[in-house]
């Protein structure tokens, strides 16, 4: 009796014992009112040596449900990781929780970031010079089709280039090579600027003038009432010539191009003045690797994605002139070394579909310009001859690579056009492809393979039309409707070059000759989960004088989205330990007051909450926040605090955002497209109690305020690190690898940096350490 009492003792013991020291977190993530699946949480503890551990990993289900079942009892950080090119978070359900264990109901409520109506920019291509008999830049609703016209071709000529800048609401277009079009006025390396909100197009920089060449306009017999030109000496400029893919940065501070003469990716630093003349130290230079001995290597796709640049090539194996050495490269941009480097490299020698049905003109040949070898015997008046240009890059909600790959020769002829010669005219059918590649279980990308991802499957497996035998987006094809409900595939790839990831809809943009009807041109949507097409719009018509039909009609996408209402907040917290990150076991702190600032004027005020979180938005800022506008969040300095270290680490939902200023404490940021999220402020302030501790490793600066190079000092830092200078925003701005010095003393270079406020950083692994505010002065 006395064992079995001992033993329902000690089982006793061990589940009150399990009951007080394990809890269990729960909880739910949504997107308006639908579950999320598949979005990564983890839990953050504090051990003994007082460091944040990560104790628990899990993701949601097809319920989007959640749970942690086998955490410790206490102080928890609960993490929550999403797509923000997809997804917006609730202002009450913050992706960062501080909870005590157990806790249920720790839900994450997330917002599609999509506008609710958004309009599709593109070029239409006019054969001849200045002829408009359509508008040559315009945007279409995709709600109701409106067209509204930006530009006509005695304007910008011929773009092809298109990114969209929301926050200065300007729409940039590049010059483009394109045999029957002549160029604007600004020539080959012609950049134009649109203003969205008046529908004014100006030309904005002429690359020429900033000793940037671009190739010289070799156009000929060009009237401007001519539309049937014979320009005969053009053939060789495709892809050669002028500029080619335009992205902007999601901060929106960098317009990117790629310069197709001198095989360049080039950057260009955006004033938020857009009225400021560029300069030439605002143009960054990033030449592509070598070439290969079998070919060139030839770029045009630019890409930016989460902070980085991607640039799209192929080997045009225009030496060897052999199929097989046809490759596909993405490559990524490193801007510390200023080193493109490979990431993807795809062999094009797969089999595609058919431009012409019946025609066994289905793979992609070695670049040309010899338009006798498109010549079809069974079809007098058609050339056909597909060339490889990875012209476009997309990223889809998983992360997938999406390219857009450009027939050249859809360049080279026109609809009805001469050829070289003049003797005889002919319609050029272009033959692009879309192709898919996802990350494989070992973090690289992998290309579909008979129509499977790393995730999905499409109807495409097995039809013989792309990598491995069959192709992921399996309806880029033009079916001719013949009568009553039948019809029959004509040209098996229709893709002429530009693709465009749309979020929140999970779809896929590619423009495409004949979405819907016999020889317009458009663009198609497919789906990412399985390849089908979802809708299209027409752009333009059989007919339309001076259309280009099946070849190449249309450049480059842009997708532009009406306003969203834009929110600024985060929280203010209890920094105990001083390191400058949210600790697990660090608490909010309740009704500390807040004021907001633009242009050095408050236009509102709020307090915090009992868990430390503040907002701005519509309710206490009159008229709204804007996009494009550079906002200060201020609490006032007291004696019972000061601000915790500047940006520590590489996790930014969790570090402190604010800097010390002379009668206050400020928290800097510049709104754009993916501020709309309205996290990215948040205020660490260490206790009194810690005030008086001596700051471990300072960082002494010498002259502030600074004209030109600023001395470094931290006597007690013992290992090599990088030395930064960051903005109150903070991007890093310049920055330079420190070496072992024993005399613990270095300089940087500020004079390039306009005046203002400024914050010197060294991160070092262990121990990272920030300045006080540096203020950049001229002469």
């Amino acid at each position: 009796m006395k064992r079995i009492w001992a033993t329902f003792c000690a089982y006793l013991a061990l589940a009150i014992y399990s009951i007080e020291v394990f809890g269990q977190v729960s909880g739910l993530v949504s997107c308006e009112n639908k579950p999320v699946e598949a979005v990564k949480i983890s839990a953050f503890q504090m051990d003994a040596n007082d460091k944040a551990i990560l104790v628990g990993t899990t993701y949601s289900d097809q319920m989007g449900r959640y749970k942690f079942n086998d955490i410790a009892g206490g102080k928890t950080r609960i993490s929550f990781e999403y797509n923000l090119e997809n997804f917006l978070p609730g202002m009450e359900t913050p992706p960062e929780r501080f909870v005590v264990a157990p806790a249920s109901g720790i839900d994450l409520n997330l917002r599609t970031r999509r506008a609710e109506s958004y309009y599709l920019a593109s070029a239409v291509y006019i054969s001849g010079k200045g002829n408009d008999g359509i508008a040559t830049l315009f945007a279409v609703s995709t709600d109701d089709t409106v067209r509204i016209k930006l530009a006509g071709s005695a304007e910008v000529g011929c773009v092809w280039g298109l990114a969209f800048d929301a926050s200065r609401s300007q729409l940039y277009s590049s010059a483009f090579a394109k045999r029957h079009v002549s160029y604007g006025p600004l020539g080959t390396g012609g950049i134009y600027a649109t203003d969205w909100k008046t529908k004014r197009t100006r030309s904005w920089i002429n690359l020429a003038d900033f000793g940037i060449m671009t190739g010289q306009d070799v156009h000929t017999d060009f009237v401007k009432s001519d539309t049937l030109n014979v320009d005969g000496d053009f053939m060789s400029q495709i892809g050669k010539a002028s500029l080619g893919g335009m992205d902007i940065n999601e901060l929106e501070s960098l317009l990117c191009f790629v310069n197709l003469y001198d095989r360049t990716l080039y950057t260009i630093k955006l004033s938020q003045d857009t009225s400021k003349s560029i300069s030439k130290s605002d143009i960054m230079a990033y030449p592509l690797p070598s070439n290969k001995d079998n070919g060139i290597v030839r770029p045009f796709a630019v890409k930016c994605y989460k902070g980085e640049i991607y640039v799209g090539a192929v080997n045009d194996a225009s030496i060897s002139q052999n199929k097989k050495d046809l490759v596909a490269i993405v490559y990524k941009l490193n801007r510390d070394t200023g080193q493109l480097t490979q990431l993807l490299s795809l062999p094009l020698s797969y089999d595609r579909g058919a431009a012409i049905k019946g025609i066994e003109r289905k793979n992609w040949n070695p670049w040309t310009d010899d338009f006798t070898k498109a010549l079809v015997s069974d079809y007098p008046s058609t050339a056909v001859y597909p060339q490889p240009i990875l012209s476009s890059i997309a990223f889809g909600r998983e992360d997938q690579i999406i390219l857009g790959l450009m027939d050249r020769f859809g360049h080279q002829s026109g609809a009805g056009l001469p050829d070289p010669t003049g003797r005889s005219s002919y319609s050029g059918v272009a033959a692009g492809d879309i192709l898919i590649a996802s990350l494989a279980e070992n973090s690289r990308y992998q290309l579909e393979r008979n129509a499977s991802t790393a995730v999905h499957i499409s109807e495409g497996r097995g039809n013989l039309q792309g990598p491995s035998g069959g192709e992921f987006f399996y309806q880029d094809s033009f079916r001719a409707k013949l009568s009553g409900q039948q019809s029959r595939v004509v040209h098996e790839e229709s893709a002429i070059g530009s693709v465009l990831s749309i979020n929140g809809t999970g779809e896929i943009l590619s423009t495409v000759h004949e979405p819907e009807n016999f020889n317009s041109g458009g663009v198609k949507a497919f789906f990412l989960a399985d390849g089908k097409t979802s809708r299209s719009w027409e752009l333009y018509s059989d007919g339309q004088l001076g259309t280009f039909g099946k070849a190449n009609g249309i450049g480059c996408m842009a997708l532009i989205p009406s306003e969203q209402q834009l929110t600024i907040g985060s929280r203010v917290w209890s920094d105990d330990n001083g390191n400058g990150l949210q600790d697990p076991d660090e608490m909010g702190i309740d009704k500390v007051g807040l004021t907001i600032w633009a242009n050095g004027k408050q236009i509102g005020q709020t307090t915090t909450n009992n868990e430390g979180r503040y907002q701005f938005d519509t309710s206490n800022v009159a008229g709204g926040l804007i996009s494009g506008m550079t906002y200060e969040v201020r609490v006032r300095s007291t004696a019972q605090t000061k601000v915790s270290p500047f940006k520590v680490g590489d996790n930014a939902g969790i570090d402190n955002d604010a800097f010390e200023m002379p009668d206050f404490i400020a928290a800097s940021i510049e709104t754009n497209r993916l501020t709309a999220s309205g996290y990215g402020l948040d205020f660490g302030l260490i206790p009194v109690s810690k005030v008086d501790r001596p700051e471990q490793n300072p960082i002494i600066v010498y002259p502030n305020p600074v004209v030109g190079e600023i001395s470094v000092t931290s006597s007690e830092i013992t290992s090599i690190g990088r030395l930064s200078v960051i903005s109150l925003q903070g991007s890093v701005l310049a920055s330079k690898e420190l070496k072992n010095d024993k005399s613990k003393a270095w300089t940087i270079d500020m004079s390039f940096l306009p005046n203002g406020y400024y914050i010197l950083a060294i991160d070092i692994a262990d121990k990272p350490r920030t300045s006080k505010v540096i203020i950049k002065v001229g002469k």
